[in-house]
């Protein structure tokens, strides 16, 4: 599942007869959703103050950028009296309900509980989908979760000049501790080919291999002052369609899709002409491929960062800088920056 699917799913099916005995229901009232507007930048001009669009009372609990860990609370009112236990599951992340178990003695009655979320496990800026149920006999009170947990928030590219260099940037830790693993410089052999005005686009295929962190792919006119397209797909394969990963680099001189974090399988790349030039018919280029992993083509050069280890605080932005010398000018080179998680800045030499 890619991210746009997590939040197009919906919560299930409807079962009409079940919301006569619904158990629990979360109640939400016109201030509920002016403080949920206000929390979005929505100005109501009602006074109501703003609250975090992921606690709005609502059944279903979302978080787009959770950094680190996050605690939500909702409040639940009784329709059928009794004792409700909680059971929470969530890929890669620690989910904690408290309490974990309420008590109703008669119908009406309210009890506000918190939902805590830690990545541990899950990749970092992969949204995940889970369940919170709240079970009481045989009536079960169910809340989808959708999260896109981040270990860290870093750029996902920076970029320096050939031979030797250095740039600094600033990431935002969601842990007390942050490892800094830095890898490359890489450089892949160009691999030649062409666009036209009767052939405008050119596909390469290609597969991932396991244990692959990262990627960058370029596409280098040999007349700099053309303009060209590059965009990238994944093939999930078992029949479904592939879709794009990474942005789309439209109309450029040299069109460039970086992927801090990439899985592995098959690939699609599509070189194309959008007609922005008509004084030109035929655009001679290079692709080529810098993958950070098992397949990775080493060049000359050295690459690091410093402070390797620093101390973090969760939310506090910090600064490091990537550093290399060496390094050849002849085509574009790669380094990386591995964060906790499967995240990571992808460094451009040249």
């Amino acid at each position: 599942m890619h991210d746009g699917e997590a939040v197009a799913q919906g919560a299930g099916e409807v079962r009409p007869a079940g919301m006569f005995e619904p158990g629990l229901v979360y109640d939400s009232t016109e201030k509920d959703w002016l403080g949920y507007l206000e929390g979005l930048g929505v100005d109501t001009g009602s006074g109501v103050k703003a609250v975090d669009p992921s606690d709005l009372n609502y059944p279903s609990i979302a978080i787009g950028r959770m950094v680190g860990s996050q605690t939500v609370t909702r409040t639940v009112t009784a329709v059928t009296p009794g004792t409700y236990r909680a059971s929470i599951s969530v890929p890669g992340v620690k989910a904690t309900v408290h309490p974990s178990v309420l008590h109703f003695s008669r119908a009406g009655q309210k009890a506000r509980f918190t939902v805590s979320f830690e990545l541990t496990t899950g990749r970092s800026g992969e949204t995940v989908t889970g369940d919170l149920t709240w079970r009481h006999g045989r009536t079960g009170v169910r809340s989808p979760v959708v999260l896109t947990p981040w270990s860290l928030i870093a750029p996902d590219q920076v970029s320096g000049t050939a031979g030797s260099g250095s740039v600094s940037f600033e990431v935002t830790p969601g842990t007390t501790s942050l490892a800094l693993t830095p890898r490359g410089p890489v450089a892949g052999t160009p691999v030649r080919n062409a666009v036209s005005t009767d052939k405008p686009e050119q596909d390469f295929t290609f597969t991932v291999p396991e244990g692959t962190q990262a990627g960058q792919f370029f596409v280098t006119p040999d007349n700099p002052e053309a303009r060209l397209s590059l965009l990238l797909a994944y093939d999930p394969g078992d029949g479904q369609d592939p879709y794009i990963v990474g942005d789309l680099a439209l109309d450029q001189t040299r069109p460039v899709v970086s992927l801090p974090s990439m899985k592995a399988g098959k690939y699609l790349a599509i070189v194309m002409t959008l007609g922005s030039q008509p004084e030109l018919t035929d655009f001679p280029f290079s692709f080529q491929t810098n993958l950070i992993g098992p397949d990775s083509t080493p060049t000359q050069g050295t690459f690091t960062v410093t402070p390797r280890n620093p101390a973090t605080k969760p939310g506090v932005p910090l600064t490091l800088t990537a550093s290399w010398s060496g390094v050849p000018s002849d085509r574009p080179a790669t380094a990386y920056i591995g964060y906790p998680n499967a995240a990571g800045t992808l460094v451009t030499i040249g």
